[in-house]
């Protein structure tokens, strides 16, 4: 059986993410460190680039809900040894994974998109600026506080969304 979406049976509709349904709180990641909300989720047509004193890693979504999540860890008067900061990162990119992971559970919850989160980029070259200019995408902008070994890390993430769900009807 050979199932093809018939192209003239296609239509996209957009629909608006509910936000207050997809914010997560707080997480506790392995009982080794712990995330809580320090700025609420908001829709934003601004987005900063990345500091010099950030480390940068990306998340692809695909599915219904298509588009980019960029994570930031802000490590400014952060004096660690290497082997820490290597650390640090591992434990920063598994964070912002269990983080995004819980987000997009509610999304398919409150909004009924499916979305599948892809392996994390670490590529700190990404510019926003074609994101912002091209309307194909809504910007989503909340920060993080990251909790661990008794110092604090703002985080902050900024997703990337195109919202036009294609069905066939």
């Amino acid at each position: 059986m050979n199932l093809e979406l018939n192209p003239n049976k296609i239509k996209n509709i957009e629909t608006d993410i509910v936000l207050p349904a997809i914010q997560v709180d707080e997480v506790n990641i392995y009982n080794q460190a712990y995330l809580t909300i320090d700025t609420p989720l908001i829709k934003t047509n601004i987005a900063r680039e990345k500091a010099n004193n950030e480390l940068m890693i990306s998340f692809p979504l695909a599915g219904e809900l298509k588009g980019m999540v960029h994570c930031f860890i802000d490590t400014y008067k952060k004096a660690l040894p290497e082997s820490e900061m290597n650390y640090l990162k591992n434990l920063f990119s598994e964070s912002m994974n269990i983080l995004i992971g819980k987000m997009l559970t509610n999304i398919e919850r409150s909004n009924d998109y499916h979305v599948i989160l892809g392996s994390p980029i670490k590529d700190n070259n990404i510019k926003f600026g074609n994101y912002i200019q091209n309307k194909e995408f809504d910007v989503y902008n909340v920060g993080y506080k990251l909790i661990y070994n008794a110092l604090e890390y703002d985080c902050r993430l900024l997703f990337f969304l195109n919202k036009t769900k294609h069905i066939e009807v």
